[in-house]
């Protein structure tokens, strides 16, 4: 059960293409919208405009991993739970 939520969390977490549809609002954007349209110099196709991404893809991954690590007992118990025959 706990590896589900914690599946479930991060495909959510991480959803893009649903928010960029449906939201027109600024302050309705999700992360990862949100870094998609960043553009911290004119012409983000610069080394400081990907260093400034990635900096920001890395605070994005940030609680996925905290979630993972925090619950990794169950979540590899309910990974393997059911692949090994009794």
């Amino acid at each position: 059960m706990i590896a589900t939520i914690v599946i479930i969390f991060t495909l959510n977490w991480n959803n893009f293409v649903w928010p960029l549809l449906v939201t027109f609002e600024e302050n309705m954007k999700t992360l990862p919208v949100g870094i998609a349209q960043f553009s911290p110099v004119e012409g983000s196709y610069t080394q400081e405009g990907f260093a400034l991404k990635m900096a920001a893809v890395s605070c994005l991954a940030l609680p996925s991993l905290f979630l993972f690590f925090f619950l990794q007992k169950y979540f590899i118990v309910g990974l393997s739970q059911g692949s090994v025959k009794e």
